[in-house]
């Protein structure tokens, strides 16, 4: 009797050892085969693991960080006929080549959208006042940068305020905002938030018409949803 005990044992000790084998080689597979940084590894290795592969680097659905300025209307407003233009790339820009630019991430994020992925990768920063750059990524194509400023005087909130008015001929009472938007031409948007803790510019330059409108898409199948 003891001995088909532990024959019973062994057996399932074999069955889950295969278990865990046989999800281990399913996830080097999906990572071989899609990438690293795939949307498809990324959900796979969650659903497996019960964790991300990577720290991340938001921490909502990644349509839900264009809403102050796709769809809501709540900031103050400003609108300069010159195109918003990125800092540090260009629109449009691919996330293989931009990733190998700047090497790999320090926390990464990546969603499946209603139509299309959305990828984000984070990197710490010493750059002048930032601390944080995020590079947000629609279809392997730059949408977005954002940058996150801390502990920084009242005069280098006054000079990153005092660069924007003269890049864009925008009113100087954006001195007295904390929060506020520039709307400019082609859909492109820089929006500046200060929460008391921390600034964030985000600067959104769609590639085109069609990345604007389906990055909308998104965003209303996404509030949608949100609600049920």
């Amino acid at each position: 009797m003891l001995f088909k005990l532990l024959i019973v044992i062994v057996f399932l000790g074999g069955v889950v050892g295969l278990f865990f084998v046989g999800r281990d080689i399913s996830t080097a597979f999906i990572r071989l085969f899609y990438g690293k940084y795939s949307p498809k590894y990324y959900s796979f290795y969650r659903k497996i693991k019960g964790k991300y592969p990577f720290p991340v680097s938001i921490k909502d659905n990644f349509i839900h960080y264009f809403q102050d300025f796709l769809v809501d209307d709540s900031f103050k407003t400003y609108v300069t006929t010159k195109e918003i233009k990125f800092e540090d790339y260009n629109s449009g820009d691919d996330f293989k080549s931009l990733k190998k630019q700047l090497g790999n991430p320090h926390n990464f994020s990546a969603h499946k959208l209603h139509k299309g992925i959305g990828q984000v990768l984070g990197y710490n920063s010493n750059k002048e006042f930032r601390k944080r750059s995020l590079y947000y990524f629609y279809d392997s194509e730059l949408v977005m940068e954002k940058f996150v400023v801390k502990n920084i005087e009242k005069q280098d909130i006054k000079k990153i305020k005092s660069d924007i008015i003269s890049d864009y001929n925008i009113e100087d009472s954006i001195y007295d905002e904390t929060t506020f938007i520039i709307k400019g031409a082609r859909n492109t948007v820089l929006c500046y938030v200060d929460d008391g803790f921390a600034i964030s510019l985000r600067y959104y330059v769609p590639k085109n018409e069609k990345v604007h409108q389906e990055l909308q898409m998104n965003l209303i199948e996404y509030r949608n949803s949100t609600r049920k």
